[in-house]
């Protein structure tokens, strides 16, 4: 409920098209969702996952020393088990590394 209120929901919900749903997440604060890339349906959950890891990292900025956390603690990690797991995929799939960085959550350097 966010950037999306009940009317707005509901009208997606009633939309015909996908492409007229698409239309409406494009025109939000989600649009970078559709990154302007080829295949960008391969990367939306890696965009909505990079959302979220840098969404709890300023969680954690703003509010220190809070139950905030170790909540923010738990997912990092999350997300860390998830980038090793597709850092063995890379290597399964015989992925080159800067290939592969594509599919990480958190940016490596």
């Amino acid at each position: 409920g966010k950037y999306f209120k009940y009317e707005q929901l509901k009208e997606m919900c009633y939309k015909e098209k996908l492409s007229d749903i698409e239309t409406m997440i494009r025109e939000s604060a989600y649009g970078f969702i559709f990154e302007a890339v080829p295949d960008f349906e391969i990367f939306m959950e890696r965009s909505m996952e990079r959302y979220i890891y840098k969404y709890f990292n300023r969680l954690s900025l703003n509010n220190p020393m809070t139950l905030v956390e170790p909540m923010v603690y738990m997912h990092r990690l999350e997300y860390e088990i998830r980038d090793l797991i597709t850092i063995l995929e890379m290597k399964r799939y015989h992925l080159s590394s800067e290939e592969g960085k594509r599919f990480l959550v958190r940016h490596l350097e």
